[in-house]
């Protein structure tokens, strides 16, 4: 393609490049939909149209869907979606009974004389979906299961897009036959995700547990011997020995000494008023050069009204 060299062709140009450069992060059908959206918009700005890149080859698990409105000719593309999920909407007219939930799950398809024996949940859905309609969002498992109960002949390297092909395009006797299985897809957070897989897997962890930290009784014993053997190369008798007479007057002098009146004993500080231990404070007529504390022009008397003149005291502050 040939771009003429203006301002919304380099725009363009840099969009795509920065697109390509990140492909890796997106999914494909993400990829996409945004590689649509760049092309939709610079085509709406130049009137160019691109065919080679607008028809992008979509892989078969993206779903993307347009969606014109009546005021407005803007292309909506809405790229992502997890396979096997299907919306509400597209289930009501399959389904005798009520949907409550916004989105369902495509479990399996049973046969209808085999409904007595299918234990199904709170919430799950047994819905008669043609195969034209269940067809494009499976995958190739569920696609080769699906052709199983068909008795259809699928092969074993087959492509995602071609088993899709062949189950739309399939029709038997036995196709009214089938009913599929639904059930409530939730977005479930990371805690909930992690509770229930340690919760299924709590026997698993346990054996490996086991295997991963096994004890024995050699074990056991190489413990003992290694502590003996720490405990006798320090030369520490345990128990120890009770203290003498001297270390117990010695304790209860020190303890005494600690905790007699004069050392916790606080008073204001003459200077900055903050509390202090006196046995830290000297006395104020035993400082030699008091001369510091002498400054005019700092200190201000109480005033009772504001009529009386502003006074300062006199001496160190």
């Amino acid at each position: 393609m040939v771009l003429s060299e203006n301002q919304s062709s380099v725009q363009f140009k840099c969009r795509l490049i920065a697109l390509m450069l990140k492909k890796s992060l997106f999914r494909k059908h993400d990829f996409a939909a945004y590689i649509h959206r760049v092309c939709y918009d610079y085509q709406n700005l130049c009137g160019w149209h691109w065919k080679q890149i607008s028809n992008y080859k979509i892989n078969s698990h993206s779903h993307i869907k347009e969606y014109v409105s009546e005021e407005s000719s803007r292309f909506h593309f809405y790229g992502g979606g997890k396979a096997l999920i299907f919306s509400s909407d597209e289930l009501c007219t399959y389904v005798s009974a009520d949907l409550h939930e916004q989105q369902y799950q495509f479990q399996q398809c049973v046969k209808k004389d085999n409904k007595q024996n299918l234990h199904l949940n709170d919430g799950d859905a047994l819905c008669s979906v043609p195969l034209n309609m269940l067809a494009p969002k499976l995958t190739l498992k569920a696609a080769k299961e699906l052709a199983n109960l068909h008795d259809m002949y699928m092969p074993s390297k087959i492509l995602l897009k071609n088993a899709q092909i062949l189950l739309e395009n399939h029709k038997c006797e036995t196709c009214p036959d089938l009913l599929a299985v639904f059930k409530p897809h939730r977005v479930a957070s990371n805690t909930e995700r992690q509770k229930t897989w340690y919760q299924k897997n709590t026997e698993k962890r346990t054996s490996y547990e086991k295997h991963r930290y096994p004890t024995s009784e050699y074990q056991e014993s190489q413990k003992k011997s290694s502590q003996k053997y720490y405990w006798f190369k320090k030369d520490v008798k345990f128990p120890p020995v009770p203290p003498s007479s001297e270390l117990c007057q010695k304790i209860i002098s020190e303890f005494c000494a600690d905790t007699s009146p004069d050392v916790f004993e606080e008073a204001g500080c003459a200077v900055c008023g903050k509390l202090t231990p006196i046995c830290e404070m000297e006395e104020l007529s035993e400082v030699e050069n008091v001369n510091l504390l002498k400054f005019d022009g700092v200190t201000r008397k109480a005033r009772c009204k504001s009529t009386d003149p502003v006074r300062e005291f006199r001496g160190p502050i």
